[in-house]
């Protein structure tokens, strides 16, 4: 905690910038627009269904999106782009105070989410890695706290703005209140960064070394990732959480129906995700630092893994806290463990454009869960059976992880023979 209270004092308008990039992009998150549902249904007068598609349509566009927009962030000036970005989610709120259809309504998620969930984090995170090299996990879990602490605040905000306006009038208020808060501070911030003394770099090229953790690494861009055998043995676990969670959350339904769970109860234990999702995060950051996101990444599904097993053998009330904080555990942990992966195997140089290839690939395989969730459960299939699939397929990811993690840290120490 000493040396986490001396990083922020030393950088506070740095740490600051990713934190509030990532709180505001909740704004597009899945956990926010959750909230919206009923009422968006009712007005437009939308099947369970016909809504469901509608907000997978609009993830998917702007996991496509996210390949293009997020690698302009190596290209242009971060204060132009954020500007962009923000004018971007401010009148995509706007335009969903006026939604009237289910065309506008895939219009107006598609902005939130390309804006929201997608750009806006991959800012903070991406001037994160390029910004920081031996504390870059620490910063990584301070600006990824934005989630957590979103998760914590904003529900109880949105439902008292919905009770008081209505859906409609709240977004407006928002699309109005995102460019005069976030818009003004985030410059600000941006423009008081400090040089970071042990970070090198210079022009962008292939054959470009930088300094990342003490060692150097060659920055290479997306066809040389995709060509790596390593990508393909993390990606898995790094696919599984973003996929999982969404898949069960959406249908949640069936899984309190399945374990005899009230919903105001398990609402209840999103207290014990949020907490645990902060806290992972921080854990993670200076483990990090300390021993390197090649070393742990085959550790932090660890957590979710003991969840869904709990959840797989057992029934009673109290694995609903237990659960939860396994997952917010291993969400936690994801942030500032895979956001500096990355730059440990790729290098900074084209951190923008890695970042948002892997951005795109995640949001649209967690766009895939709800459907075929809802498949098997349309198809007779249970929600115990999901579970031990789950299970199962963690315990794949995990293997492949470490297969991959073995194979990293043994170049690793070819390079420094």
């Amino acid at each position: 905690m000493s040396a986490y209270l001396q990083f922020i004092r030393h950088n506070m308008a740095g740490l600051g910038f990713g934190f509030l990039a990532v709180f505001f992009g909740n704004f597009g998150q899945s956990f926010f627009l959750a909230w919206f549902g009923s009422d968006i249904q009712q007005t437009l007068g939308l099947s369970a269904g016909d809504y469901g598609l509608a907000y997978s349509l609009a993830t998917l566009g702007s996991a496509l999106s996210l390949l293009w927009l997020g690698g302009l962030i190596d290209r242009v000036s971060v204060a132009k782009y954020v500007a962009g970005i923000t004018i971007g989610l401010a009148a995509s709120a706007i335009f969903m105070s006026q939604v009237s259809g289910v065309v506008g309504l895939v219009c107006g998620f598609y902005g939130l989410r390309l804006c929201g969930q997608g750009l806006l984090p991959h800012t903070g995170q991406t001037i994160m890695v390029k910004h920081f090299s031996k504390s870059r996990g620490k910063a990584l879990g301070i600006a990824i706290s934005g989630v957590p602490v979103g998760e914590v605040i904003l529900p109880v905000f949105v439902v008292w703005l919905i009770s008081q306006y209505g859906w409609q009038d709240s977004w407006l208020f928002i699309g109005c209140a995102i460019p005069l808060l976030f818009l003004p501070a985030a410059l600000t911030l941006l423009s008081r960064m400090k040089a970071v003394p042990d970070e090198k770099s210079s022009e962008a090229s292939a054959t470009t070394r930088v300094l990342a953790d003490e060692e150097e690494v060659v920055s290479v861009g997306r066809r040389e990732m995709l060509a790596d055998g390593r990508f393909w043995c993390l990606l898995p676990a790094i696919l599984a959480p973003p996929y999982v969670i969404t898949g069960i959350f959406i249908h949640q339904g069936a899984l309190l129906e399945a374990k005899s769970w009230s919903a105001s109860w398990f609402a209840t234990c999103f207290i014990f995700y949020g907490i645990t999702h902060w806290l992972g995060s921080l854990l993670a950051g200076g483990l990090v630092d300390r021993f390197s996101a090649k070393r742990l990444i085959c550790f932090y599904l660890l957590p979710m893994l003991v969840g869904f097993t709990l959840l797989m053998l057992f029934s009673g009330r109290y694995i609903a806290p237990l659960f939860m904080i396994c997952l917010g555990v291993s969400m936690g942990a994801s942030g500032p463990i895979i956001g500096s992966l990355w730059a440990e195997l790729y290098g900074t140089i084209y951190m923008g454009s890695i970042r948002s290839l892997i951005t795109a690939i995640v949001v649209f395989s967690s766009s895939l869960s709800p459907v075929m969730f809802g498949f098997w459960l349309d198809g007779g299939g249970s929600m115990q059976g999901i579970i031990r699939l789950i299970c199962l397929g963690f315990v794949l990811a995990i293997l492949l992880a470490s297969y991959g993690s073995f194979l990293s840290l043994k170049k690793s120490g070819n390079r420094e023979k």
